[in-house]
């Protein structure tokens, strides 16, 4: 077993000194405090996470022409489809819905 001091110096750099004492408890299984007190003797700071970069959509560009000029009545049954698709943003990533209409 790793002495505390040199256990949350390792976890520390492991985790690029993103975590603050906090975090590093939860991954030593340790006392809070304690996992505190030693970053205090150590004086470590937490750098924070790493911001996500932004991209911009391209302005100006269509994502697709408008067919059915906002005539939504089909002569026969499954003439026209539309499709609408929804995103969903889980924990496990990203989900999508993309239901199937029939127009009459």
């Amino acid at each position: 077993m790793q002495r505390p001091k040199t256990a949350v110096s390792e976890a520390y750099r492991r985790h690029k000194g993103r975590p603050g004492h906090r975090q590093i408890a939860a991954v030593l299984s340790r006392n809070k405090k304690k996992v505190q007190r030693i970053m205090g003797l150590l004086k470590p700071k937490a750098k924070g996470r790493s911001k996500k970069s932004y991209r911009l959509q391209a302005i100006g560009k269509k994502a697709s022409d408008n067919i059915p000029n906002r005539e939504f009545t089909a002569d026969k049954p499954a003439d026209k489809w539309r499709i609408n698709v929804t995103e969903f943003k889980c924990t496990d990533g990203k989900l999508y819905l993309s239901p199937i209409i029939g127009c009459v």
